[in-house]
């Protein structure tokens, strides 16, 4: 899916929630999420495949600065030249592609 694709159904998607909502009386927050699932299955933006081939890229952050964030996407490196460089190198990656 290209990116522009993407951004029309997550577009749709918060239009459907919205729409959704409003019929309903709630907030989308309460909105049951199979009903929007449904909608958007039968709009053709059902986006759950598409965003679960999504394969993070591991990150970078200074843990002085970032105290709450961790996960499984996290570079290590000895030093902070270290952890720019990998950066770099993963810059580089994307702007081949």
């Amino acid at each position: 899916m290209a990116h522009a694709d993407l951004v029309v159904a997550v577009g749709e998607a918060a239009g459907l929630a919205a729409a959704l909502s409003a019929r309903e009386g709630v907030t989308p927050r309460q909105l049951e999420v199979r009903k929007l699932q449904q909608g958007l299955v039968q709009s053709g933006a059902y986006l759950r495949p598409e965003l679960e081939a999504i394969k993070p890229w591991k990150a970078v952050f200074d843990r002085m600065y970032v105290k709450r964030l961790d996960g499984p996407n996290v570079k290590t490196g000895k030093n902070k030249r270290d952890l720019a460089e990998q950066l770099g190198t993963a810059r580089g990656t994307v702007k081949k592609a």
